[in-house]
């Protein structure tokens, strides 16, 4: 069972290349039967890599706007929470000298 095994894993990884380069000639456009190029085959070849290209580079605008969208949207968020805390300081100020000033005139009555 071992050796059946191990002679169809020997087979398998011989017939790989063949594959591979069968597939790499039906890309390029070369009919496998005579090995000449189509040139019809060749142009849609083109075409396909240049429509691939496109959508490379479609994909790519698509990432880089939601990029730049996202890093305006964090900045404004950031800016937000920036003058939140400063609004809340400025409140917890406000708040602070209130109560001093309470306290101050509650030891003034006691005295």
């Amino acid at each position: 069972m071992k050796k059946i095994t191990l002679i169809l894993m020997v087979v398998l990884v011989l017939s790989m290349p063949l594959a591979l380069a069968e597939s790499v000639r039906l890309n390029l456009g070369v009919d496998s039967k005579d090995n000449k190029v189509d040139s019809n085959t060749r142009i849609r070849a083109h075409a396909r890599a240049e429509i691939m290209e496109e959508i490379k580079q479609e994909k790519r605008e698509n990432r880089n706007e939601r990029r730049a969208k996202v890093k305006s949207n964090l900045d404004t968020n950031i800016g937000k929470a920036i003058s939140l805390r400063q609004k809340t300081r400025e409140e917890f100020k406000e708040r602070k000298e209130k109560f001093i000033e309470k306290r101050e005139k509650l030891a003034e009555v006691r005295v």
